[in-house]
């Protein structure tokens, strides 16, 4: 297993993308784990960049369950987010890539958002009345799309997303607006 077990110690240059790799470099098959964004209910949400062919990289955002929370009834959670970020498509929800499992690890590969949440962003201080009222909207269209999901033959699938909250929203350094987290989201006719 080598170094897989330990957290990455990377030095991240954000201007050219380029990552300096330190011996301890943590991987999750195609994915380099470079340093975790953040962690809460038993999931933790790292930077990670997707090594392809022929040099392609890509940085993306990776959550996987936690070593010692990965209940079944966890990771069925896991799944079922997954299996709604595959749904939505808009450029105000944060996109669903692709779910994996290395080696009995579960994890779920995102879009990765550069910015901040909104917690982290009202703790700075009040903001101009225009700019909340640019966050309400972008988030109001991002629900939109959410509740409005249909079926192949148009029927309305009922996606409540659940858990709309400041930690939820993360705003872009171009000040757009991602909703992400659809942890606790359910289709209409589910079970709670």
């Amino acid at each position: 297993m080598g170094t897989e077990g330990r957290p990455a110690h990377h030095a991240v240059d954000l201007e050219s993308g380029s990552v300096r790799r330190s011996p301890m470099t943590r991987r999750l098959g195609r994915y380099e784990l470079v340093h975790r964004l953040g962690a809460g209910g038993g999931g933790e949400v790292w930077e990670a960049v997707l090594h392809g062919p022929a040099g392609f990289r890509r940085r993306v955002a990776l959550k996987l369950l936690r070593e010692g929370s990965a209940t079944p009834e966890a990771r069925e959670a896991l799944l079922q987010e997954a299996r709604l970020g595959a749904l939505v498509a808009h450029p105000h929800v944060v996109s669903t890539l692709e779910l994996g499992e290395h080696e009995g690890q579960w994890y779920l590969v995102m879009d990765l958002v550069r910015g901040c949440t909104a917690s982290a962003l009202r703790r700075r201080g009040p903001l101009p009345p225009g700019a909340l009222l640019d966050i309400g909207v972008q988030v109001c269209d991002g629900l939109a799309h959410i509740h409005g999901l249909t079926d192949q033959d148009g029927w309305p699938l009922g996606l409540v997303h659940r858990d709309i909250k400041p930690g939820n929203l993360m705003i872009d350094t171009a000040r757009q607006v991602r909703i992400v987290d659809l942890g606790i989201a359910r289709l209409q006719g589910t079970e709670e």
